[in-house]
């Protein structure tokens, strides 16, 4: 095992501007994850996700926007504002009490309604389908997959499993 001392040198030795550059390359990627989720959810509910985000308050859209909020904040740690914040970019603004009350919402119809329930088994069985079959994995592991180009660019060598 390292001591601090040389780990704190093995840190130093780290170029802190590639860092961040990967650090910005994966934020930008972000949002890759949530138009895929939101695209399952809005195909699971019968809706375009255009109309799922829209200003409307028709009980089907409205109820596959909780549904993609509470699969949002399921797969990751991201905060009820960051949620609204990412939802905003499809058209129409969110606030941070409007998908912490949809979240909510949305649990307890998962709880006391067989259709909210089975819709949600697929999304998340969807969400954790990467984790089958493999052991000790921890729900919280982020796997990334780094496309070849950006590897190429950033000259980085990636141990393939």
């Amino acid at each position: 095992m390292k001591t601090n001392d040389e780990i704190r040198e093995e840190w130093k030795r780290i170029d802190n501007e590639d860092i961040r550059r990967v650090c910005d390359i994966l934020r930008e990627h972000e949002h890759l994850a949530q138009d895929y989720l939101a695209d399952i959810v809005a195909a699971l509910c019968g809706v375009e996700v255009g109309e799922m985000f829209s200003a409307t308050n028709v009980a089907r859209l409205t109820h596959a926007r909780w549904l993609f909020w509470y699969a949002c904040r399921y797969r990751s740690t991201a905060s009820y504002d960051a949620i609204a914040r990412r939802s905003s970019r499809y058209g129409h603004a969110y606030d941070l009490k409007t998908v912490q009350n949809a979240v909510n919402k949305m649990s307890t119809m998962i709880d006391t309604s067989v259709e909210w329930q089975r819709r949600w088994s697929v999304i998340r069985r969807i969400i954790n389908l990467r984790d089958e079959g493999r052991e000790g994995v921890v729900k919280d592991t982020i796997v990334i997959t780094v496309p070849r180009t950006i590897k190429d660019k950033l000259n980085i060598e990636i141990k393939e499993k």
